[in-house]
């Protein structure tokens, strides 16, 4: 039995010489002491090299000044530097990771988790395509959704009111596009007498004054190369933000340039093509956020910033600590993405108009 020998302030892991699959992933160390019960903590986060000795500070944050191990530390970095190597994996993107390290790969538990899920949502959607019927109306799309993955949609029964197309700016999947209206964009063909019944009587300048009108612009979709049996608009709407509180779009213009063949849809238009023209909006913007906002701005923009932070932070820095918890699988998550979904007849060539070509020309304009 081991004498008191006081408070446990740091630790050393170390391991024997490695063998074919021996790797060794300590998440943490819990020691505890069973007469006082205190508790000492240890995060770990690293996979134990053969040919290393790791010493751990209680809670292991420490600022590099500080630390009394600093050969150590650098040469943590200096193995981090050559297994984070940058490469621009496709010209005009943002940086990325060289090759996959180990570290960054899915864990069995998570693969296990996708492939359940595929498996499950592949069965759903046999199902579904064996007993769907032919829709005859609108309120027949309610029939595709039965099952656990793919359920009712909360929307569905709002989804064509002006209300929810004008909440989508907001709280929808894209709400970083919608901006206060200080002038009428040059290229939107709008005046006083087409708008004024929708702005509560009010002028364009009256509601821009009282700074209730807002606008977006689509403008970086324009003149993108689409499959050659579709159409992508690069769409221009007004919203305006009624006195009971109240966000509504007044005008939607399709395309960018003013012409008699680009008309401006209003709400006084008959009600389908009213709801077309938001639908064409929509197919729009949904393209704008899958390849721009989301992988673009989201996924690697930050994979460069998760290289970055591994090349020049230690594990035991605190921003890396508060930062590690979000890289979690996305330089993963992205090197699957553009292999898999990004590849010549992958999914996005299959589901978006714009295709693979066009989603990596919209993000080098972005």
């Amino acid at each position: 039995m081991l004498g008191d020998f006081g408070p446990i302030s740091r630790i050393e892991i170390w391991r024997d010489e490695a063998a074919p699959w021996d790797d060794w992933y300590v998440d943490y160390v819990m020691i505890a002491h069973v007469g006082s019960k205190t508790k000492y903590y240890f995060p770990v986060h690293r996979w134990i090299r053969s040919y290393r000795r790791y010493s751990i500070k209680e809670f292991d944050v420490v600022l590099p000044q500080h630390d009394d191990c600093h050969a150590a530390r650098a040469d943590e970095l200096k193995e981090k530097r050559m297994l984070y190597e940058f490469v621009r994996q496709v010209p005009g993107l943002p940086t990325q990771v060289k090759t996959l390290p180990v570290d960054e790969s899915f864990s069995n538990e998570y693969k296990w988790n996708i492939v359940q899920r595929k498996v499950q949502m592949l069965t759903e959607s046999a199902i579904t395509k064996r007993i769907i019927y032919k829709w005859t109306k609108l309120d027949d799309i309610k029939s595709m959704f039965k099952f656990k993955h793919f359920p009712v949609p909360s929307s569905v029964e709002e989804w064509q009111t002006d209300e929810h197309f004008a909440r989508q700016r907001l709280t929808g999947v894209n709400a970083v596009m919608i901006r206060l209206c200080e002038r009428i964009p040059d290229n939107l063909d709008v005046d006083d007498q087409m708008l004024r019944p929708f702005l509560e009587d009010k002028t364009i300048v009256q509601a821009i004054s009282a700074k209730k009108l807002f606008y977006t612009d689509h403008k970086l979709l324009k003149g993108l190369a689409t499959d050659e049996h579709t159409e992508l608009c690069s769409p221009l709407a007004l919203f305006y933000l009624r006195n009971d509180g109240t966000l509504v779009p007044v005008a939607l213009q399709l395309f960018q340039e003013k012409a008699p063949t680009n008309p401006v849809f209003l709400p006084s238009d008959p009600k389908y093509t009213w709801l077309l023209a938001k639908m064409w909006y929509n197919n729009a913007d949904a393209q704008y956020h899958q390849a721009l906002t989301h992988l673009g701005l989201t996924h690697l923009v930050m994979e460069g910033v998760a290289v970055c932070t591994h090349r020049n932070l230690s594990p035991s820095h605190p921003m890396f600590r508060l930062l590690a918890p979000h890289f979690l699988y996305i330089i993963a998550i992205n090197t699957r993405g553009l292999s898999v979904l990004m590849c010549d007849g992958g999914w996005i060539d299959k589901t978006l108009a714009m295709k693979s070509t066009g989603t990596f020309e919209l993000i080098r304009r972005g």
